[in-house]
């Protein structure tokens, strides 16, 4: 999957420090939406549920905005509709 792909870029293994994607790729925002298209709900909601950890410690309102969206996807229902 190309998200993961350009998850990997922000890898400790490539920048030799922590380092998150928090408002500039969302590639686990999108990586969500992909995986949801392809029935992997569970696994959805891990890239999410990462996401949103990440952006909340961030804050910036669209990056938080675009994690709500895709967490909220990934759980659907009424759960889905709490974020």
């Amino acid at each position: 999957m190309d998200f993961q792909a350009c998850a990997a870029m922000f890898s400790p293994k490539v920048w030799r420090t922590d380092i998150r994607d928090v408002g500039y790729l969302h590639a686990r925002a999108g990586a969500t939406h992909a995986l949801l298209r392809l029935g992997q709900r569970e696994r959805a909601r891990d890239f999410a549920e990462a996401e949103l950890a990440d952006v909340k410690v961030f804050g910036a309102p669209r990056a938080l905005g675009i994690a709500l969206r895709a967490a909220g996807l990934a759980h659907g229902g009424k759960r889905g509709l709490s974020y």
